[in-house]
């Protein structure tokens, strides 16, 4: 606008001259002299016909106003001249309308800035289009959106997020190749399941035949986003920035443990529009934390309906008692069972045993057997319950009995330890016929004084 060329100069002959030659404007011209029809021949003449009272001519140049009505010839040259310095849209119509006119200027106007190259490379972006929601899923890990996060902190994760629940996974990973992706995902389907959808970007790992391979296996869908706009693959994407934001805050701890806290912390808080945790709709449970321990109410949960727990078994159930003999089991050097003695129980199917050496030993109940006393055995225990009666049967003497020898001791005590003697041993040789466990007793017989008492004066 500051120069042009030569050939492109425009002046007011140049306009009236080119007004004659137009067949519209010269018309118009005509009528501006003459006068105005008192009926329109032609539509193209409408525009002029709305304005004749604003219409004017001057030195051979037709006037709207104060501005210069272009004739056709001269329209291209004088649109190429407002578009020297590129300017826009709204600038180019302001320029032009403070100089000249013709019908359909605007359009014209816009037609050269939206056809001129220059201008079309250089435009700014054009409004960015509403983000594409993703249908909401049914039901708990059936579409799953997964990305890379890193290097960060020089470590590289890969962000799975199930798209119902919210559930995030943050796995560190080696390196960043589609075999450590694969080998990840299958600990997660172990776990989880085997996804209907996962959604990726194009990045190599993900758009390669293995990947392809390894989800047709699974009877996966997997659909990726368009090129370089991360933007579609928003769930992933936010993790992301999320996961990098967590890591800046936690400065206290291995990385291990800041993400174990940090994904414990997204596990357990409720989502803002479904009012509950990450743990509740993909696990149908909260997840225990330090917070439950303060309400007053807690309780030990019990599983009702666990067969290892509330079903009875219906195979009879060992019961042992203090003092039984079992062979216990051993895990140390030396023979595999050991015979050892119950001391006493330590639970429903434990035991407290004690070894032949004095040792004490815990026990369950499937690390027992009963042991049966070898003839060794029994001919020391029969010695031990004869020993047992002897003191029994001293003990069960009548009081009057103890009371007689007592007073025959002191008077001549030879006289009278060689009847007690007799008296007692025929106490023993009478027969045992209750069982060991039980505390014997004597059959019942007549009682009388012995003929040798006569002797005495009582």
């Amino acid at each position: 606008m500051l120069e042009s060329d030569d050939d492109m100069i425009m002046k007011a002959n140049d306009i009236a001259r080119m007004s004659l030659k137009d067949p519209v404007i010269s018309r118009v011209l005509n009528w501006a002299w003459k006068g105005w029809p008192a009926k329109l021949s032609d539509e193209k003449f409408k525009p002029f016909f709305s304005r004749q009272l604003e219409i004017s001519v001057h030195k051979g140049c037709l006037l709207w106003g104060n501005r210069v009505v272009i004739p056709s010839q001269a329209r291209s040259r004088l649109l190429t001249m407002l578009h020297d310095g590129h300017p826009g849209i709204v600038r180019m119509k302001a320029l032009a309308r403070s100089y000249f006119w013709w019908p359909k200027m605007d359009e014209d106007v816009e037609k050269t800035v939206n056809t001129c190259d220059v201008c079309q490379s250089s435009r700014a972006a054009m409004p960015k289009a509403p983000v594409h929601s993703w249908e909401t899923p049914n039901n708990p890990w059936s579409r799953l959106h997964i990305d890379f996060a890193g290097p960060f902190q020089g470590k590289t994760f890969l962000i799975v997020v199930d798209a119902f629940s919210k559930w995030l996974e943050v796995i560190p990973i080696s390196e960043m190749s589609t075999r450590s992706v694969i080998e990840e995902l299958h600990q997660l389907f172990a776990t989880h399941g085997l996804p209907n959808t996962i959604v990726s970007d194009n990045a190599a790992q993900f758009a390669s035949v293995e990947f392809q391979q390894f989800l047709k296996r699974g009877a996966i869908r997997h659909a990726r986003i368009a090129p370089f706009h991360p933007a579609s693959n928003g769930q992933a994407e936010r993790m992301v920035r999320t996961t990098k934001e967590a890591f800046r805050k936690m400065v206290h701890g291995s990385w291990k443990q800041r993400l174990a806290n940090f994904l414990f912390s997204q596990r357990v808080t409720p989502c803002g529009t479904t009012r509950k945790s990450p743990a509740e709709l993909l696990m149908k449970r909260r997840l225990r934390t330090v917070l439950d321990r303060i309400h007053p109410n807690i309780e030990e949960e019990t599983i009702e309906g666990h067969s290892d727990v509330t079903k009875p078994d219906k195979q009879k159930i060992r019961i042992f008692a203090s003092d039984d003999l079992v062979f216990a089991r051993n895990y140390a050097h030396g023979p595999k069972w050991c015979p050892a003695t119950i001391v006493a129980p330590t639970g429903p199917v434990s035991y407290k045993v004690r070894t032949t050496d004095g040792q004490l030993w815990k026990r369950h109940l499937d690390q027992l057997r009963k042991r049966h006393p070898s003839t060794e055995v029994t001919e020391d225990i029969e010695a031990d319950v004869s020993k047992t009666q002897q003191s029994n049967i001293a003990d069960n003497l009548s009081q009057t009995e103890q009371e007689d020898c007592q007073q025959l001791m002191e008077k001549s005590p030879s006289a009278v330890v060689e009847p007690i003697a007799e008296h007692i041993s025929e106490a023993i040789a009478e027969p045992i016929t209750e069982p060991v466990a039980e505390q014997p007793t004597r059959p019942p017989r007549t009682r009388r004084k012995p003929k040798w008492m006569e002797d005495y004066v009582v």
